[in-house]
């Protein structure tokens, strides 16, 4: 009798563990501004490249967030195209590779895309402080973001 229920029990733990841990994460980040500090006026380039390891069907849109003493929230189509604007920012779409892992004749990982967009924003508009500039990843299952601080002076 013992035989059979320790098996069961590891089994059980083994599933339980599985279906609490979820999906892994689909999307890997690497968001970075060319410049931490800058004067009113000047431009900072936010270049985003963003590696998606499954099905990219999941991605909904995109968010650029600028905290501090001014907020603005602008939403971004999966092209690169404004959604909801901000003033000062421009996002341009700069490359998109697909990869295949595997051996190839349908075996193997699967295919990796990676999407690279220049972000720009011009300080002219905005007040002197200390802000975080976030991109977010909005998707089906869940949200992957990234942050990066900027000092207007």
């Amino acid at each position: 009798m013992k035989r059979v229920i320790t098996p069961a029990v590891i089994t059980a733990f083994v599933l339980v563990a599985l279906l609490i841990s979820g999906n892994a994460s689909a999307f890997i980040i690497d968001f970075k501004a060319d410049k931490s500090e800058v004067v009113v006026g000047e431009k900072v380039n936010f270049n985003t490249e963003i590696d998606v390891e499954a099905n990219d069907s999941a991605m909904k849109f995109f968010e650029f967030n600028i905290n501090g003493p001014e907020n603005r929230y602008c939403k971004i189509g999966l092209n690169g195209c404004l959604i909801k604007k901000c003033k000062g920012v421009e996002v341009i779409k700069v490359n998109e590779t697909d990869f295949e892992f595997g051996y190839g004749y349908g075996y193997g990982y699967g295919i990796k895309k990676t999407i690279n967009y220049k972000i720009v924003l011009d300080t002219l508009s905005y007040k002197e402080g200390d802000y975080e500039i976030e991109f977010v990843i909005k998707s089906e299952d869940a949200d992957f973001s990234k942050k990066v601080p900027l000092t207007i002076t």
